[in-house]
């Protein structure tokens, strides 16, 4: 057995994942800020898409997108308690220009597939997750092929609509 590796929890995702009796889960409204969106009518279409492709999936969305309503000093406002595969349907149905939900999307893969394998499971008293040095390999290179892809699709799908991937805001020339 390999030795495991302490890896820190930085992610902004991490800082606003909730715990109750139930597991872990993420407030729909807390997701919303660190994927790039500034309002609740922007964000919730995403949330929309992400609840179709679960039903597609014959998921259960009362149990993965349960109502939450937020109460605040006005009326309600409207929250979903998102389980792990709900955030990670959410992440895969953002706009996939935003670097955020780049982020998020890498963020909820990452933790998928560690919950797939049964790594990260385990805390020590600091709150650092423990994952073996084989996993962390295996991870990362799950990370440079997702890389490699998404060079990929941009190489064959060009920058020039997209000024903040060719480098135009800071004067370098794109190369044909």
């Amino acid at each position: 057995m390999t030795a495991p590796l302490a890896i820190v929890n930085g992610s902004p995702f991490d800082t606003i994942r909730r715990f109750d009796k139930e597991g872990e889960y993420w407030s729909a409204r807390d997701l919303m800020e660190p994927m790039g969106y500034s309002r609740w009518s922007d964000y919730r279409p995403v949330l929309d898409r992400a609840m179709a492709s679960a039903t597609a999936h014959a998921a259960s969305t009362d149990d993965l997108f349960r109502v939450t309503p937020e109460k605040t000093a006005g009326r309600p406002r409207e929250d979903f308690r998102l389980a792990r595969f709900a955030a990670y349907l959410v992440a895969m149905n953002g706009d996939p220009r935003k670097p955020e939900v780049a982020r998020a999307q890498a963020y909820f893969a990452l933790r998928t597939r560690e919950a797939e394998l049964g790594w990260g499971a385990e805390h020590d008293t600091s709150g650092a997750a423990l994952i073996p040095v084989a996993a962390l390999h295996e991870l990362q290179y799950f990370a440079w092929t997702a890389w490699v892809s998404l060079s990929e699709l941009i190489a064959a799908h060009g920058t020039q609509h997209r000024p903040h991937l060719s480098g135009a805001r800071r004067g370098r020339r794109r190369h044909p």
